[in-house]
């Protein structure tokens, strides 16, 4: 059949209207739809099983654990905040929901969910992350950071003679100067002196709201309760690692042939009935177990909480460790080497610079401080690279989304490197409602339906890393200050992601709905 001149004309103009309609859609409407749009929603209500289902259209559902089957680092389903929730131990529980690009800071991103964060002392806990940005609970406090690289490093500030070991404590970055016998520490803007303490002041450590010292000369421990130092108690001569593990405080011995590991219950300090190897040094907490290096004879020992015993040979000086992607590393001064703990036995990784000692994991990689060269060497997961420093680095800590270093020697200056920034908001008890946002050009974090806390960043997006819920990808500072793995421990529910900054008014009626369906 034939069809007629009128019949063609109007499936013509027909087939014009619906075209124009379809780009109008596209150009106009699509846009302003997928603004604030939900584009990942858990939660869960399961009860069971290995994977947590995403409710949004996008299915970007998650895996507890390391995969499908029912392992030692699941979560343990309960009752949560409303329905069904997940529960944290702390040690190695998490859950992957993947590498979407969905997830990525490109534009902007609302990230919300009912959190009731245990208190483990004062140690870091990461509540979720993907790589260079994560949500931590820290003494009390939500941190949202963002961390990202820079041109180079800089200098942030002169300190005492010799800093050493650096901690984060109460909103601020506190150095040992171990040659001057006193403490520094920086406000975000200047650093200023904090107090004197005992005889070279070297590993440090935030402990029940509180930030203690370990004195290698003195062999005594200082405390800071926020306002002046005064001694804590006295430990063994020549002590330089300590260690926050299983709510008390550890110190290890590093005197000559010495085995002696401290303990603070809180109210005294005694000394270990165990030994361990010839002059422990620095402390690690890896998957619930407390790890020491061993410096004179080349071993590393682990505590379960009950009883030490030998992890394993490695190279010679073991000096520091850092928990880097679910794998305990550690440095080896004397041999320059870094060795890597899989959870059953101890290999040698990798040849580095001369004399590594810190480690740190900073936007996803792995840095390792030498103090006999000028660079420092970074492990991306793959492949090892120089990062130019210009002199001799000692030990890391990461503070307000930006990486810090210490120069041990004739340097009295602390460097930076990085473009991240980080805000705070008080935790409260039980469950809290925390809203966390990026936009360019700011954060912010905005507490039980709170007025946001925000920041403004200099950073343009991230990575295709899995998003991690109950960790994150490694140890926050390094060297004598003992670290943690900083998995979280407590509990999560209704658990979303937006791919824009939700209004406060938003953030508010989710709070509300919360409470009301109590």
């Amino acid at each position: 059949m034939i069809m007629n001149i009128q019949t063609k004309n109007k499936i013509i103009l027909l087939a014009c209207i619906v075209f124009f309609v379809l780009i109008y859609i596209f150009l106009f409407l699509l846009p302003g739809a997928t603004k604030n749009k939900l584009i990942g929603y858990w939660n869960f209500d399961e009860g069971s099983g290995q994977t947590v289902n995403d409710l949004s259209i996008f299915s970007n559902n998650g895996i507890l654990g390391v995969n499908d089957n029912v392992n030692s680092d699941d979560p343990e389903w309960i009752e949560g905040r409303l329905g069904g929730g997940l529960l944290f131990d702390g040690k190695n529980d998490y859950l992957n929901l993947g590498n979407s690009n969905d997830f990525n800071l490109n534009g902007g991103l609302t990230i919300e969910a009912w959190i009731d964060a245990e208190n483990i002392a004062g140690q870091t806990q990461t509540i979720f992350s993907k790589e260079n940005y994560e949500l931590k609970e820290r003494s009390g406090q939500f941190i949202w950071q963002v961390t990202g690289d820079s041109l180079g490093w800089s200098e942030s500030g002169e300190v005492g003679n010799w800093p050493a070991g650096m901690a984060v404590y109460n909103g601020k970055l506190y150095v040992s100067c171990f040659k001057s016998d006193d403490i520094y520490v920086f406000d975000g803007v200047k650093w200023s002196k904090s107090g004197d303490v005992g005889e070279n002041p070297a590993g440090m450590a935030v402990y029940n709201g509180k930030l203690y010292v370990v004195c290698y000369g003195s062999g005594e421990v200082y405390v800071f309760d926020g306002v002046k130092w005064s001694k804590s108690g006295d430990v063994g001569h020549h002590s330089l690692g300590i260690a926050v593990y299983n709510d008390k405080l550890y110190v290890a011995c590093y005197g000559v042939l010495c085995r002696d590991i401290y303990v603070f219950d809180g109210e005294k300090w005694s000394q270990s009935e165990d030994v361990v190897g010839d002059e422990p040094s620095t402390f690690m907490v890896y998957n619930g177990k407390l790890y020491v290096s061993c410096y004179e004879s080349d071993e590393v020992y682990v505590f379960d909480g009950e009883e030490w015993s030998k992890s394993g040979d490695v190279g010679k000086g073991p000096s520091g460790f850092a928990v880097y992607n679910d794998k305990l590393y550690l440095s080896c001064y004397k041999s320059n080497e870094v060795y890597v703990f899989d959870g059953v036995k101890w290999l040698k990784l990798k040849d580095v610079g001369d004399g590594p000692r810190g480690l740190v994991v900073y936007n996803g990689e792995l840095y390792v401080a030498c103090i006999g060269s000028n660079n420092i060497y970074v492990f991306d997961g793959e492949r090892w690279y120089p990062n130019e420093f210009g002199q001799s680095t000692f030990s890391f800590s990461i503070y307000d989304g930006k990486l810090y270093a210490t120069s041990l020697g004739s340097s009295q200056f602390i460097h930076v490197f990085g473009s991240g920034k980080s805000v705070s908001a008080k935790r409260e008890l039980g469950y809290n409602f925390v809203s966390v946002y990026f936009k360019e050009g700011e954060i912010g974090i905005s507490v039980n339906g709170k007025e946001p806390i925000t920041a403004k960043h200099f950073l343009s997006g991230s990575n295709n890393s899995d998003f991690y819920i109950g960790k994150g990808y490694g140890s926050s500072q390094s060297a004598f200050s003992g670290g943690s793995s900083e998995f979280f421990k407590g509990a999560i529910d209704e658990f979303r992601i937006y791919n824009d900054v939700r209004p406060l008014k938003d953030i508010r009626a989710d709070y509300n709905e919360g409470l009301e369906r109590l």
